[in-house]
């Protein structure tokens, strides 16, 4: 990771005299490697790095998945299309003048602490940031009323499989999207989740029987019109198709998306009786040792059974 941090640095322009060697071994007092006489927390930091070099450091030395490394990529790319340089004032000015939603901003502020500290070795540049919570930006959950009416919506049976796992089985949005199709269990009514971040935990998703018949339908189109992507996901979606399907939502004036269905979906358990411990585990919030328990064996069954017995619908 020290070499290409090294790299990376030797990348951007100098704001010191050329003739100063570079010292790996020099810190800027923050733990992290820094170039000699670069003194931190000093507002000149020099031109826009080399964001596909930054895309495979997330990879090779995060451990970032590609669709996270990909975000933060494009997030940087509209920041540079503004700023010129990377700086400490280019940061607090862009950040200024965001007017996009707080969940924006702090996906903006993950991917400049990814580039600052970790990329470029330049902690000082971002410090004193703070990433905005944005779970408080969702105070009530939508009628049973406008869920059903999105779904009305959507005319593409993979979009309304789509929108049922979500409604039904209360995963975040990657973990579907990312989801294979070897791991989906009709008869069973569940499919088994592959996302695992540092901060996100997941296991095994239940959906309804409304649910399970549009999936049923979707898979017998996916290997008639699809097979030829040659993909192990479930859902083979791109992002414009992705996007397209919540926009058709949008412009019925209904502000439904993979976050608000989740938040929906744990409301409406709660309402039918689902103690909020099994919610958790439905949702994939409890602890990875609660989560394996719950998700293997006759402990399944029991959940599953809780689920059932709830009567989850969405479309009566």
């Amino acid at each position: 990771m020290r070499d290409r941090r090294i790299e990376a640095i030797s990348r951007l322009e100098s704001p010191v005299s050329p003739d100063i060697p570079f010292n790996p071994a020099k810190s800027n007092g923050s733990g992290v490697v820094g170039r000699a006489g670069f003194e931190p927390a000093t507002s000149s930091a020099g031109q826009k790095p080399n964001l596909r070099d930054f895309y495979n450091f997330l990879i090779d030395c995060e451990n970032k998945r590609k669709i996270t490394a990909t975000q933060y990529r494009r997030l940087l790319e509209r920041f540079f299309e503004s700023e010129r340089e990377i700086s400490r004032e280019s940061i607090m000015r862009f950040l200024s003048e965001l007017r996009d939603k707080r969940a924006t901003k702090a996906n903006f502020l993950k991917a400049l602490f990814r580039l600052c500290k970790g990329y470029l070795g330049r902690p000082d540049l971002v410090a004193g940031l703070r990433i905005p919570r944005v779970g408080d930006e969702l105070k009530e959950a939508p009628s049973d009323e406008d869920v059903r009416r999105a779904y009305s919506l959507l005319t593409d049976v993979r979009e309304k499989a789509v929108y049922l796992m979500y409604a039904t089985g209360g995963m975040r949005r990657t973990e579907l999207l990312e989801a294979d199709l070897e791991d989906l269990d009709l008869e069973n009514r569940t499919l088994r989740l592959n996302h695992i971040s540092e901060s996100k935990k997941a296991g095994t998703a239940i959906f309804n029987e409304e649910c399970a018949e549009a999936l049923e339908q979707w898979v017998n189109v996916r290997d008639q019109k699809y097979r030829w992507r040659k993909s192990p996901r479930l859902f083979t979606i791109d992002s414009n198709a992705y996007k397209r399907m919540w926009r058709k939502i949008k412009a019925g004036g209904l502000e439904i998306t993979p976050k608000v269905l989740r938040l929906w979906h744990a409301t409406k358990l709660g309402e039918l009786g689902v103690p909020d411990r099994y919610v958790n585990v439905l949702q994939g919030r409890a602890p990875v040792t609660v989560l394996q328990k719950h998700y293997t064996g006759t402990e399944l069954k029991r959940l599953r059974l809780i689920y059932d017995k709830a009567g989850l619908r969405v479309l009566c």
